[in-house]
């Protein structure tokens, strides 16, 4: 199954404000079940992003912003593969059999 994730957020401020470092965590995790096919991470204004992990293994964008703006945009597309697997591949509780 193919699945688009598009994601917008946008702050506007009354006048130009300088931002601190955003570490952003948008990005659904990677496994041998989900594959991502294209990942589309844009801010604005423009800032220098790198990608990392955290301690959980989950994807971090982080952003360093040199200018001041009146507005912070966070956009993100990914499309996301995800590979078909048994939904009924798990051990019920002795209790759980009967209802």
């Amino acid at each position: 199954m193919k699945i688009g994730i598009r994601y917008e957020t946008v702050y506007r401020y009354d006048r130009a404000v300088r931002f601190s470092p955003h570490d952003v965590r948008l990005f659904p995790r990677s496994d041998r079940f989900v594959q991502i096919a294209r990942l589309d991470f844009r801010t604005r204004p423009e800032t220098t992003v790198r990608f990392g992990r955290d301690i959980f293994d989950n994807v971090v964008a982080s952003c360093f912003f040199e200018e001041a703006a009146e507005a912070l945009e966070l956009r993100l597309e990914i499309d996301v593969e995800v590979v078909k697997k048994n939904p009924f591949d798990f051990v019920l509780a002795r209790r759980a059999v009967r209802m």
